[in-house]
């Protein structure tokens, strides 16, 4: 089991006599991308505040690195974090704008500056200003600046809004480089659930405050039941090359012509290749399941 980076109990925050967040538990693991789920309003970004210090709590508690025996301004260093958009000088330079907060920070190596830049794809910026970024360009210096302190822990709240659909894959492949490569831990939200759901391993569900669910991926696909359907009038031969060709055995045979494949280290993509080159001829074959959307919903309707 992984170490825990961040455990909450009861967590409240009241503003007057509204309820924002509900007495929230949650628990994130060294190593996990975290994904917090809700609708505009149901507390994800209190929780960031909250953790981040930029809000105070109004109950319940939140430990960071709780195993570890830390000072708690040592735990804030560990921690980065892009909440709403950071104030940057227009007519500075992204290096100039971290030089700044770097000299904010107390920090004097150069050296952070330009890796916090290069993991982010803007060390070839030069001199170009602020004002001339593309909205995409803006986020990466947001999580630059992020990434300033070397944290182990990245919260990020809504950093692809707006953001074009190129942008997006980027802001994805740079998320799953910053967890595997550097080994960050990362919470972020977001209202596009199907990034969520190709990055992240856990997920909190969240309502008018109040937690609906904590989940792994794992579980969220056995709930969701998600599947590769492969269409086949010769489903026997086909079950045959599931098992002795790719040993997969997690799998229901529907009827005569479907089989519902539950393995996920298998792509529908390479299950297709993998039956043609054994001589299965398949009319179909596509994914299915209850997406994150619809499984969200479904949460809310019940609750």
């Amino acid at each position: 089991m992984h170490e825990i980076v961040l455990k909450t109990n009861g967590l409240s925050k009241k503003y007057g006599r509204s309820v924002v967040l509900n007495e929230v538990d949650m628990t994130v693991y060294q190593g996990d991308i975290y994904a917090l789920i809700g609708k505009n309003g149901a507390g994800k970004t209190t929780i960031m505040r909250v953790i981040t210090g930029l809000s105070v709590k109004s109950g319940g508690f939140f430990e960071l690195f709780p195993n570890e025996r830390r000072s708690s301004s040592f735990d804030k260093k560990r921690l980065g974090c892009l909440i709403g958009g950071p104030a940057f000088f227009k007519n500075m330079t992204a290096y100039q704008n971290l030089k700044y907060y770097a000299i904010q920070k107390g920090i004097t190596d150069s050296k952070q500056i330009d890796t916090a830049l290069e993991l982010m794809g803007l060390n070839l910026t030069g001199r170009k200003k602020y004002s001339g970024f593309s909205l995409g360009m803006k986020q990466r210096l947001g999580i630059a600046l992020a990434l300033l302190d070397n944290p182990d822990l990245l919260i990020l709240d809504e950093p692809i809004n707006g953001l074009d659909p190129i942008g997006i894959s980027d802001m994805r492949d740079t998320f799953k480089r910053l967890n595997s490569e550097l080994g960050i831990t990362i919470i972020v939200s977001s209202h596009i659930l199907t990034e969520l759901y190709a990055i992240a391993n856990r997920f909190l569900f969240i309502d008018n405050g109040r937690v609906l669910k904590e989940i792994t991926k794992q579980e969220l696909d056995l709930e969701c039941k998600r599947c590769i359907v492969v269409k086949t009038n010769d489903t026997k031969s086909a079950a045959v090359v599931l098992e002795k060709e790719l040993d997969i055995s997690n799998y229901t045979v529907i009827n005569n012509c479907e089989i519902n494949v539950y393995s996920k280290n298998i792509s529908a993509e390479d299950l297709s290749k993998a039956l043609f080159e054994n001589g299965i001829g398949i009319s179909g074959i596509y994914e299915s399941g209850l997406s994150l959307e619809d499984y969200f919903k479904r949460l809310v309707e019940v609750r």
